[in-house]
């Protein structure tokens, strides 16, 4: 999950596999130059699924 750092002026990003535990991995992470809030993924349905489970 990609979020807005906004007193840093950067972003960070958490990963979980199972959605309860969270690891900060904003130091891997390399985003487009002029990244705008509102950024859409897509997801597969199987994806989507495990999140409505949740």
């Amino acid at each position: 999950m990609y979020f807005d750092k906004y007193r840093l002026h950067r972003y960070g990003a958490v990963r979980s596999r199972d959605l309860k535990t969270w690891t900060d991995v904003s130091d891997q992470i390399q985003l487009p130059a002029g990244l705008r809030h509102g950024t859409i993924l897509p997801i597969t349905e199987q994806e989507l699924q495990v999140l409505l489970k949740q």
